[in-house]
């Protein structure tokens, strides 16, 4: 059995500071994987407002208050 106590310092100090340098490195992964997983899901959101006026604005014509346009009229007659 090895005590600690039997050890040099030198030997008890750089075990610590691997310690402390591998503690660093796992929180430095998990915030960048969690700031990439963030960033993936604020695109997302995004895209989907994004898309939802885009799609306002191919089937209603904003200028003149929401009369429907060419494409509110094409897909109408394809659903018919």
């Amino acid at each position: 059995m090895i005590y600690f106590s039997d050890l040099p310092v030198s030997v008890l100090w750089v075990s610590q500071s691997n310690g402390v340098v591998a503690i660093a490195l796992g929180f430095a992964l998990s915030i960048t994987n969690w700031r990439n997983f963030r960033r993936g899901e604020e695109q997302k959101e995004r895209i989907q407002a994004q898309q939802a006026i885009l799609e306002r604005m191919a089937y209603q014509d904003p200028p003149s208050q929401g009369c429907p346009t060419g494409g509110f009229w094409i897909r109408s007659s394809r659903r018919n």
